[in-house]
């Protein structure tokens, strides 16, 4: 038996397998940690920011134009000020100024005027001539529907970008 082991032993040792490194290891991962939040986040960052981008401008598209205020108001932007090395921020939504009105649209509103549709889709609140009655105007959300119809396409798009952004890195950057 002890003789079966020592054939054993003999046959293993002449199929060792030995492993090195070329180059500093601490370095090549120094410089991918790096590699991974300089490019791989904010650009997996960016891919799910765009797909909440184009679902929002969806969402917000006049029936008639495709045109309105709201859409054109719809922005993303990378905030550098809120991202870190380890967080990458993008801000979707409408910009405040150029559409004042978006969280009556979100969330809904009382209208106290009477209001005119004008030829180009836009609308004007007549300040002079008020209704009777007040009207609720229901609101279409457009920022937490897109949410909830795009977290799992958003997030899938994050991981797909960051997997091709991990296998571009080559160790020599």
């Amino acid at each position: 038996m002890a003789r079966g082991h020592a054939q054993k032993a003999a046959l293993h040792a002449k199929q060792s397998v030995t492993i090195g490194f070329a180059g500093d290891l601490a370095a090549t991962l120094q410089r991918y940690a790096d590699y991974v939040k300089e490019e791989a986040l904010r650009s997996a960052a960016y891919a799910a920011a765009k797909v909440f981008y184009l679902e929002m401008r969806i969402r917000t598209a006049s029936s008639k134009t495709g045109k309105g205020v709201l859409h054109e108001a719809i922005y993303h932007w990378h905030d550098p000020k809120q991202s870190t090395p380890d967080r990458q921020v993008y801000a979707i939504g409408p910009n405040k100024k150029k559409a004042s009105h978006w969280a009556f649209v979100e969330f809904g509103h009382w209208r106290y005027f009477k209001t005119v549709l004008l030829d180009d889709g836009t609308w004007i609140t007549l300040r002079n001539e008020p209704l009777a009655t007040p009207k609720w105007i229901p609101g279409k959300s457009y920022i937490r529907a897109t949410w909830d119809a795009k977290a799992p396409e958003a997030m899938a798009a994050a991981k797909a970008r960051l997997a091709e952004k991990l296998k571009e890195f080559d160790g020599s950057l």
